[in-house]
């Protein structure tokens, strides 16, 4: 069987779309590429697995010069898959969905996967850009046969809001499973980190502010690993920097998906932090997080519903109501005192690792 994937966007930290397509091949399926390239220089294709088959998209200002250029990729994506003899295709994201609908309608034969790892019509600000992909949106869903969720609680609203006859399917982001793992004995060291992107919605001026604090012990250190958003922000946080004591706080850049495990075994918890401003933030599904516990790690993150089912329930950490630099601090003090990390045992680990789901999401492809 063969298996064609359609995804629009920087593609090097696509952990997901990566561990999707290694599971195929492992288990015997022939996999490519679509790729909707928005990088400005080309990436170095050779270094994976599975043949890519490129196609520029313009990301403009202008917004409808986008919108087009999306949508040319689709059309084009439709083509080669066509071309390539798919029996399958998977696309990943609404704005690499329509490729998929267009191939099931030249091809009913072919099955189609819509992965949609989010919930991106609740995400847009834009009530224009949400009038438009909803309806297209609503065009793509007559035809998909599965359309995955990373979240339970994503697949639930996502399935009693929008029309669909397709299979609902979770596939969590998860990481793959380490068997080796050092629980962290009480010490007076507390390495904490954060990985992701540098914005307001991420809570990263609370997350500083906390390390800032002279009072705190000696051996408390922050680490942010990641990228900024937007320049402004960039800068906000570079005169934010400039009035604290950067002893114990570093900001570091971002690494690939494969160098994660290795970037955490230097650390004791790990931090993740979302704004509610809408529900796809509020259901969210932080591949962040799920490493941080593979790695053995207690986690601070908010008190919202799928982070209390992961975090609060197994005790493995702290879920705050409110994210504040005092409330940063007494969760980490928690942990501590409590010996959170030893909740983390293997049990644990394997359940929130990949593996776990293999099986399952072969079952689509049997």
């Amino acid at each position: 069987m063969k298996i064609g994937f359609v995804y629009l966007g920087p593609l090097k930290y696509r952990g997901r779309l990566f561990k999707q397509i290694q599971t195929l091949q492992q288990a015997g399926f022939d996999c490519m590429l679509v790729h909707g390239r928005t990088e400005p220089v080309e990436p170095d294709y050779s270094q994976y697995s599975f043949p890519v088959l490129p196609i520029r998209v313009i990301q403009e200002r202008a917004k409808l010069l986008t919108l087009a250029s999306q949508l040319n990729f689709d059309r084009k994506a439709s083509r080669l898959l066509e071309q390539s003899e798919v029996d399958t295709v998977v696309c990943v994201g609404l704005t690499s969905a329509l490729a998929g609908a267009l191939a099931k309608k030249r091809n009913p034969r072919l099955r189609f996967i819509f992965d949609s790892n989010e919930l991106e019509l609740e995400s847009y600000s834009s009530r224009i850009k949400q009038i438009v992909w909803g309806r297209i949106q609503n065009h793509i869903l007559a035809y998909p046969d599965v359309v995955m969720h990373a979240e339970q609680h994503r697949l639930d609203y996502f399935h009693q809001t929008y029309k669909t006859q397709a299979h609902p399917f979770l596939l969590e982001n998860l990481p793959f499973f380490r068997e080796t793992n050092s629980q962290k004995d009480k010490t007076e060291v507390v390495r904490c980190v954060y990985v992701g992107g540098f914005m307001p919605q991420r809570h990263c001026a609370e997350m500083l502010q906390a390390f800032a604090d002279s009072s705190l012990p000696v051996g408390w250190t922050f680490d942010m690993v990641g990228f900024y958003a937007s320049r402004s922000y960039e800068d906000t946080i570079q005169q934010l920097l400039m009035g604290m004591d950067l002893e114990r706080i570093r900001i570091l850049p971002p690494v690939a998906h494969n160098e994660m495990y290795q970037l955490l075994t230097d650390y004791d918890i790990g931090l993740a932090f979302y704004e509610n401003t809408d529900l796809n933030n509020y259901y969210c599904a932080p591949n962040k997080v799920y490493d941080y516990l593979q790695m053995g790690m207690p986690v601070i993150t908010n008190d919202y519903p799928g982070l209390i089912d992961i975090v609060a329930s197994n005790r493995a950490g702290v879920c705050l109501p409110e994210v504040t630099p005092q409330g940063i601090q007494t969760a980490i003090k928690t942990i501590e005192a409590e010996g959170l990390s030893h909740n983390i045992s293997r049990e644990v680990r394997q359940r929130y690792s990949w593996e776990n789901q293999v099986e399952r999401y072969l079952q689509l492809f049997a």
